[in-house]
């Protein structure tokens, strides 16, 4: 395999969020999708820390399979660089 690297900055109180598609790809019991819209907006609303966000993040998936066996793992990295 090759593997390619970027480097990037964060600045005060960016995030930077990192999901596989056990996340995205989360299904209702009606087979809908928890889809990456459904995740931005969820993103639209600030969580006090990295760790906080996750939870919501699982939470939501949580309610939307609605019980559902989950079909794949939530694998997922947040980082919030401090503000100034």
């Amino acid at each position: 395999m090759e593997f390619t690297s970027q480097t990037g900055r964060l600045d005060p109180g960016d995030l930077l969020l990192a999901i596989t598609d056990g996340v995205s790809e989360a299904r209702a019991p009606s087979g809908a999708l928890y889809g990456e819209d459904r995740l931005a907006r969820l993103l639209e609303a600030p969580a006090a820390t990295a760790a906080a966000l996750l939870s919501t993040i699982v939470d939501a998936v949580r309610a939307h399979e609605s019980g559902a066996e989950p079909g794949d793992d939530l694998t997922m990295l947040a980082v919030r660089r401090a503000a100034g």
